[in-house]
């Protein structure tokens, strides 16, 4: 199992437990904590989202290829203003959806906890305890009904990746530096497309969350700098 689906399944888990724990021992601050566990996934998730770029201060090595007029190029391209809007709405959709969720859910969180303190309260006298479960089922619940949609809208926009395109971009020997100094390293199933028409260069690769189109007058050299790196283009 790859280390970013263990992540994504094991941290959940265990700060529903450590959440469950902190506010059986602190049940007045029960919405703090569900606000942090709900940013602890958006945490976890924004990370995974960002595998197989890293971080760099500064890059050794000559450049083969410099690009910092992206915006303007990117105004010629008429099509792409709908591909973003389409972009837009499932973003936001994805956004907005767990936060409306929990509006609903949380007046739900009483009577939860207080079903579940009833069935345990038969077989344990410990009110720690009682209190711990009805927590632990309270999370678990807000987990399923948060997390099936947001898998579902996840799995549907994986089947089309969201666009990314840098406003400025250099192409070195061991990848491409894009905005605010991430690199792009070449993968093994890393390719390109290339569209001359629409003044692009577009990155595939499964390491990548989202589809890297690079913006340039000089497609022709942009490609010809790709091939001398070892990319090839895309088969289909």
């Amino acid at each position: 199992m790859q280390q970013s689906k263990i992540v994504t399944i094991v941290l959940p888990i265990i700060s529903i437990i450590l959440f469950s724990l902190i506010s059986a021992v602190v049940p007045g601050y029960m919405w703090l904590f569900f606000v942090l566990y709900f940013a602890v996934i958006m945490v976890v998730s924004y990370k995974v989202s960002m595998k197989g770029m890293k971080t760099i201060t500064e890059h050794k090595g000559s450049a083969l290829f410099k690009e910092e007029n992206t915006a303007q190029i990117m105004n010629l391209d008429r099509l792409l203003l709908d591909e973003l809007k389409s972009q837009y709405k499932s973003t936001m959709l994805m956004m907005f959806l767990p936060l409306m969720l929990i509006f609903f859910i949380m007046p739900l969180a009483g009577a939860i906890q207080q079903t579940v303190k009833q069935i345990v309260s038969q077989y344990i006298e410990e009110e720690f305890l009682r209190n711990f479960l009805g927590f632990l089922a309270f999370y678990l619940v807000m987990f399923g009904i948060i997390g099936l949609p947001s898998r579902l809208l996840m799995r549907k926009s994986a089947k089309k990746k969201q666009l990314y395109t840098p406003m400025k971009y250099i192409v070195y020997r061991d990848g491409i530096l894009v905005d605010r100094g991430r690199l792009i390293g070449y993968t093994e199933d890393i390719c390109f497309k290339s569209n001359t028409d629409r003044k692009f260069v577009e990155l595939h690769s499964s390491k990548l969350p989202f589809l890297v189109r690079l913006y340039t007058l000089e497609v022709s050299k942009l490609v010809s700098k790709l091939k001398e790196v070892k990319l090839n283009e895309c088969s289909e």
